[in-house]
Formats: structure tokens, C-alpha cells, sequence
């Protein structure tokens, strides 16, 4: 059966309720897999239709990968420097750190039957070296590159990560808030950011209005659904929940100056 192949959607939270603990040092990501997941779900159905492998198109949305600047461990920092990856360029924002550790995986050995045979002979398992440690790279809004980047990322009114520090902070575990991502929003005004030393772009030096911003999302979004990366009939819930975020981030009438 042909396969459609997917990107994953990048600068999201994978977790569940926004709610629960952890309780996390910035406001949880907005951005969610649901719409792209569904559109898959959706294509790999249709693909039981298609009557050949030439009607079915692949189509890759390749991630963009990078290596934390700051390391903390020695096994971190020989992995980075053994990688073929630039640091990732995360912008300065007042009061957000791109941190500097992220949790890690380790190889186990449970003996030498395991890898050809599936029986464990050693268990517990020896503890092995750590996995090499790729994050997304990102852009100048710290936003990341590369996979299906869906309205709220291309056309964006803050950074979203797919990371959170869980307060108190415990790094030195390696530990973050899960998978429940962070949004930084922009600033309103050019004035605003100023203010703050913000050097990502404010929502009134992208916009000029309301309606443009969901002009472009729009656009994005129906990129997507040509792409087969979303459905058309999630458009209107998309753009409005955009609305929403305006709607909070930006003043009624708030003028730059």
C-alpha cells in the first residue's frame, strides 16, 4: 500500500492537560499536533484508494537540526563537539534561557543474546554511553526550522518551543516540564520592545493590522491543506483561535509610536 510520508510539526507541545503540574517558569505552547495529525490519519485512509504507486505523492517536510550551545556535562560537550551540527541560534529574550541541557537517553546492554535473539541475559542492563543530543534549530524568532510549520509558527505572534523549565528548576537531573512547549509572545509595539530589550520584532512591526495577520495565517494554512499537511475544514478553527491570541496580545487601541 503506498505511504504517505509526513514531517512532524515543529515548535509544539506534545503533553496532555495545560492544567496539571508541572508547573512551568513560561505560559505552555498553544501549538498543538492535532490538525497535521489528523490530516495524516485522513491521507494514510485515502491511500487504501489509490490504484497505484504513482498516485500516491511523497511528501517530506525535513526537520532542521542543531546542538545545544551551552553544555554542562562532559558527555554533552563531547558530543557536541563530535557533531556535524551548527549550536542552535536561539535570540536573546528578557527572562528566557534556551536551556542548556536537555533530558537524555542512555544505551543499555542486556547482554550479548539481546541483539540477535531478544533474550535478556544481563539485568539489570549496563549503563552505556548517552545518546548523541539533536534539538530543532530555530529562527530569529527562536521559532523552529524546517517540518510543517503550521500558521501560529509561520506567521507568528510569539516564539513557541516544544520546551518548559518545571519550577523549582532541577537541572541538575537534566530534567525540564515534560512535553508541554512554551510560548513567548512579542511584544505589542516597537516602544514595547524597546523597553524591554527584546530583539525579536514586535506584532505592530509585522502587521499593520489585525486583518493582514489573518491574511497571511490564512495563506499559510491553505499551503498546508494543498500540501495535504491540513485539512480545509480546520482553517476556521485555526484562524480563530489566531484571533483570540490578537485579541489578548494586542491592545484595543494600542498604536505603536
Amino acid at each position: 500500500m503506498p505511504v504517505r510520508l509526513l514531517g512532524a510539526p515543529v515548535s509544539t507541545a506534545l503533553g496532555g492537560d495545560k492544567g496539571c503540574r508541572p508547573f512551568p517558569r513560561t505560559p505552555f505552547s498553544a501549538s498543538g499536533i492535532l490538525p497535521p495529525l489528523r490530516s495524516g490519519q485522513v491521507s494514510l485512509d485515502e491511500a487504501e484508494h489509490f490504484t497505484s504507486q504513482s498516485s500516491c505523492q511523497r511528501r517530506y517536510a525535513p526537520m532542521v537540526f542543531g546542538i545545544i550551545p551551552e553544555c554542562r556535562s562532559a558527555s554533552l560537550r563531547n558530543e557536541r563537539s563530535a557533531s556535524p551540527e551548527s549550536p542552535v541560534s536561539f535570540p536573546k529574550i528578557p527572562g528566557v534561557q534556551f536551556p542548556p541541557y536537555m533530558p537524555r537517553n542512555w544505551r543499555l546492554d542486556f547482554g550479548p543474546e539481546f541483539g540477535p535473539r531478544g533474550i535478556i541475559t544481563r539485568e539489570p542492563p549496563g549503563v552505556q554511553s548517552a545518546y548523541t543530543v539533536l534539538v530543532p534549530q530555530v529562527d530569529a524568532d527562536g521559532n523552529d526550522l524546517g517540518g510543517i510549520r503550521l500558521p501560529e509558527v509561520a506567521v507568528p505572534l510569539g516564539t513557541f518551543t516544544g520546551w518548559n523549565y518545571e519550577l523549582p528548576v532541577i537541572s541538575n537531573l537534566d530534567y525540564l516540564a515534560g512535553l508541554r512547549g512554551s510560548f513567548i509572545p512579542f511584544s505589542a509595539t516597537s516602544t514595547d520592545r524597546r523597553a524591554s530589550g527584546d530583539v525579536r520584532l514586535s506584532i505592530s512591526e509585522r502587521y499593520e493590522s489585525r486583518d493582514a495577520y489573518l491574511g497571511l495565517a490564512r495563506a499559510s494554512a491553505q499551503l498546508l491543506v494543498s500540501r495535504r499537511f491540513l485539512r480545509s475544514e480546520d482553517i476556521d478553527a485555526i484562524l480563530e483561535e489566531g484571533v483570540q491570541h490578537w485579541d489578548i496580545l494586542v491592545s484595543p487601541g494600542k498604536k505603536d509610536r
